[in-house]
């Protein structure tokens, strides 16, 4: 959600569950909507067999990757007091659980404000179906740097956190006990890339070495300097060589899975 886009909150209605979400206004979809199909998922949303599979193109004509549309769900759309009963085509989506198209935008008729980037539903179709009263949306976009709010204030300490690793279906049936208990629950998703980031390593001086290092091993101060660290090594007659076949690029694989105690120790 760079701001590029036109981004609505909204909220699916499956039998007594609300999920709170955001869909993409796509001006060049030409389907109704659509959902992911992790996400329907996840919810336990309703999926209905569609009599003829659907073809879903990308926008040089050429068939999605994911396949055909199969399966459709109904559920209830509400955005602020906008209110529907709405079919989806279920399929990937990758960056938004929801994107709503060209033949939703035609049924209900909205006027886009895109330089204040607000939706205002308010034809004669939605006052007659949809809502009592003309409703204006605020679609999500981040603030220019000039207008950002300034950070808040740090927190007080509390207890530590404590991580595990999880499965998907432990983590799901726990989300679906936490959302039973509590009513609503927030989950983020956090990366390696993220947390490097903010915990922002302070970088050590050249100065500040031998203080860090032990004082038999002065000797080898300059192997603990992170520009001589970046270097290659200059290369020597007994380099290892793995010749490879002439065309033959060698195909990606991921880093082999490690222990907790073993990953906790390749960080520190």
């Amino acid at each position: 959600m760079d701001g590029e886009h036109l981004i609505v909150t909204c909220t699916l209605s499956n039998c007594e569950e609300k999920i709170r979400t955001h869909a993409l206004i796509d001006t060049g979809a030409t389907g109704f909507s659509f959902i992911d199909e992790n996400f329907a998922s996840h919810h336990h949303l309703p999926l209905l067999p569609l009599k003829n599979p659907r073809k879903l193109e990308v926008i040089d004509g050429r068939p999605i990757a994911s396949g055909v549309i199969t399966h459709i769900t109904k559920v209830r759309l509400n955005i602020n007091q906008h209110a529907e009963e709405i079919p989806m085509f279920v399929t990937k989506l990758g960056h938004y659980p929801i994107v709503l198209g060209i033949p939703w935008l035609r049924l209900h008729d909205p006027a886009i404000r895109f330089a204040s980037n607000t939706v205002v539903l308010d034809s004669a179709y939605c006052l007659h179906h949809c809502l009592d009263a003309p409703v204006i949306i605020q679609g999500i976009s981040s603030p220019p740097p000039e207008k950002q709010t300034p950070p808040p204030a740090p927190a007080p300490a509390g207890p530590p956190l404590h991580a595990a690793l999880l499965g998907s279906t432990a983590f799901q049936s726990l989300v679906r006990n936490k959302r039973k208990r509590h009513g609503t629950l927030q989950v983020f998703s956090l990366s390696l890339y993220e947390i490097n980031k903010a915990l922002d390593h302070k970088r050590i001086e050249e100065g500040d070495l031998k203080s860090l290092v032990p004082e038999e091993y002065h000797e080898f101060l300059p192997l603990f300097s992170e520009a001589v660290a970046r270097q290659l090594p200059p290369h020597r007659p007994y380099d290892h060589k793995i010749p490879l076949k002439e065309g033959f690029a060698p195909p990606f694989g991921l880093l082999y899975p490690m222990s907790r105690g073993k990953l906790k120790e390749l960080k520190r």
